[in-house]
């Protein structure tokens, strides 16, 4: 999940995380820095190429993907089936 302590944040926001975020510009770009994230996890690791660091990396973004989903998407279908109606009345 990615409810981290406010120390945390901080110092994401003093590494420029803001300023990646606002050249990002579409799926490809999005892609692209999630990509180099996790390749950067596993150079930095003192286990790189494992398969449990390497699961634990995938893990944390299908987490990621399923959060997204869960309170991105979701309410937004919820608002379309009140206001178009429900196919499964």
């Amino acid at each position: 999940m990615p409810y981290i302590k406010d120390i945390k944040r901080k110092e994401f926001e003093e590494a420029g995380i803001e300023d990646i975020a606002e050249v990002i510009e579409g799926p490809g770009d999005l892609n692209y820095v999630i990509s180099y994230m996790a390749k950067s996890m596993i150079n930095n690791s003192d286990r790189p190429g494992s398969y449990s660091e390497l699961s634990s990396i995938r893990a944390a973004i299908n987490d990621a993907s399923d959060e997204f989903y869960r309170r991105v998407l979701v309410p937004l279908e919820d608002r379309k089936i009140r206001e178009n109606g429900d196919v499964y009345e």
